[in-house]
């Protein structure tokens, strides 16, 4: 969702081709953080993100032949791997990272741009519509995908066939 704010943003500053501009303050990057929720989104982000992160470790232990072993590991280790994980994406940890990311990509008047245009109603409207955009492309993604996975699993099959099963 940042990145395609961020797409966004560019393209339509790139046409308008503002050159040796004044650097954006740390404060209006502040601002201009706050006004499109990159804390809300990094939060929602972080916390869809971390069970799938365990699922797919449980996973990659499932069939294992330690994996009985391997997983009351991991079942012990959880608590201190999710606060290390919940420390490194605290929105107070990554703020100075993407004030300076900010500052160095945008000009003031870019910034300045940028807070107008998400305080209006047709950037509150995107804002708003942005997180139901994103998970309906990534539905339409997954839906993609799968004709393709299974096209791809056929070649391979045809390929078993055809080579006798050598490489």
């Amino acid at each position: 969702m940042i990145l395609l704010r961020l797409l966004i943003a560019t393209i339509a500053l790139a046409v308008a081709g503002v050159a040796n501009a004044a650097p954006a303050s740390p404060e209006s990057v502040a601002r201009l953080l706050e006004v499109t929720r990159v804390r809300q989104q990094l939060e929602v982000m972080r916390t869809q993100s971390l069970p799938r992160m365990l699922d797919a470790v449980r996973q990659s232990l499932a069939g294992r032949p330690d994996g009985e072993v391997v997983e009351k590991a991991f079942d012990r280790m959880q608590p201190r791997f999710l606060a290390i994980m919940n420390e490194a994406l605290d929105w107070d940890t990554m703020r100075p990272q993407y004030v300076a990311m900010y500052v160095d990509t945008f000009s003031q008047e870019e910034v300045d741009g940028l807070i107008a245009f998400y305080q209006s109603p047709l950037g509150t409207a995107l804002l708003d519509k942005m997180p139901l955009l994103i998970q309906r492309s990534m539905q339409l993604a997954q839906q993609r995908m799968l004709p393709l996975l299974q096209k791809i699993e056929e070649m391979a099959k045809e390929e078993a066939t055809t080579s006798g099963g050598k490489p």
